[in-house]
C-alpha cells in the first residue's frame, strides 16, 4: 500500500487594496510624471554637487534649469500643482489606481521636503553654518530626494509599483484606499 499522496496548496495573499503591482501601456508614464513636483522643490538642494561635477551641472542647467526657473517665476504653481496631484487624484475614475498611488508618494515626498527646507533657511538667516556641515546637509537631502525619485520613475518604466519607500509608501498606499 502506497501512502497517502499529499496534496500541496499555495496561497497568496494580497495587500488588502492590492490590485495587482504591474503597470501597463500609457500608465508607466504617467506615473512618473508626478514626481517632477518633488523634483523642481529640491533642486537647489543639489547646488553643491552640481558645483563639484561638471558634467551634473551641464545637465542641470540643460533639462532641469528652464523647467525650475518657469516653476519659481509662476506665482502659488507649486501649491497648485500640490493641489492637483494630492486632491485632483483621489475618487477619479479615468486614472488607474497605479498611477494614483504614484501621485500620492510624489506629493507626500514633496511634503517631507518641508522640513529640510525650513532648516535651510533657518540656518541661512543664522549666517553662521559652517560651508561644510551646509555642504553635507544639502547632499544628503538631495541624495534622499534623488534616491526616491529614481527609483519610483524607474519601478514605473518597469511595470512595477514603488512600493518600497519606508513610511511614504504605506501613508501613498493609505491615501489611495481601496477603491
Amino acid at each position: 500500500m502506497h501512502p497517502p499522496s499529499q496534496a500541496t496548496t499555495s496561497t497568496s495573499i494580497h495587500g488588502f487594496f492590492d490590485e495587482g503591482a504591474e503597470l501597463v501601456g500609457q500608465d508607466k508614464l504617467k506615473a512618473c510624471i508626478p514626481y517632477v513636483l518633488p523634483l523642481l522643490d529640491g533642486d537647489f538642494f543639489g547646488s553643491y554637487i552640481y558645483d563639484r561635477i561638471p558634467p551634473l551641472k551641464f545637465l542641470h542647467e540643460l533639462l532641469l534649469s528652464p523647467l525650475v526657473s518657469i516653476f519659481d517665476k509662476i506665482p502659488f504653481l507649486g501649491i497648485i500643482l500640490f493641489v492637483i496631484l494630492s486632491i485632483g487624484t483621489r475618487n477619479t475614475d479615468g486614472m488607474s489606481r497605479m498611477v494614483r498611488f504614484n501621485a500620492q508618494q510624489a506629493v507626500l515626498i514633496d511634503v517631507v521636503l518641508i522640513v529640510p527646507t525650513w532648516m535651510a533657511s533657518v540656518m541661512e538667516r543664522a549666517g553662521s553654518v559652517p560651508r561644510v556641515w551646509d555642504e553635507a546637509g544639502s547632499n544628503f537631502v538631495y541624495y534622499a530626494l534623488m534616491t526616491a525619485i529614481l527609483y519610483s520613475v524607474f519601478s514605473n518604466l518597469n511595470g512595477k509599483k514603488p512600493d518600497a519607500i519606508p513610511y511614504l509608501s504605506g501613508a501613498a498606499e493609505f491615501m489611495v484606499g481601496p477603491f
